[in-house]
């Protein structure tokens, strides 16, 4: 029996290399480890039904908006705006 990863994303519209098919990835230690069907994925931890939805591994979002309220001690730089904003998708 396979190990389970910590999350598995099924049920996407996946376009990957150049391809669009049905299927998910699996995800384990922050890393993408496999891109495939449904069948062909592992039982993840954490199990996400992405019906319909359309799934873009590896795609890298650099689009951002950096907190600046001006004059205030609470203000992001480059640095902390670009860190954190993975961890808040």
């Amino acid at each position: 029996m396979e190990e389970p990863v910590e999350l598995t994303i099924r049920g996407a519209k996946v376009f990957y290399n150049g391809i669009l098919f049905d299927g998910g990835v699996a995800v384990s230690n922050c890393r993408i480890v496999q891109i495939g069907s449904d069948t062909s994925l592992p039982k993840g931890d954490t199990e996400i039904k992405a019906d319909g939805m359309l799934l873009l591994p590896g795609f890298i979002d650099v689009h951002i908006h950096i907190y600046d309220p001006g004059d205030l001690g609470d203000r992001d730089s480059f640095d902390t705006g670009t860190w954190r904003q993975p961890m808040e998708v």
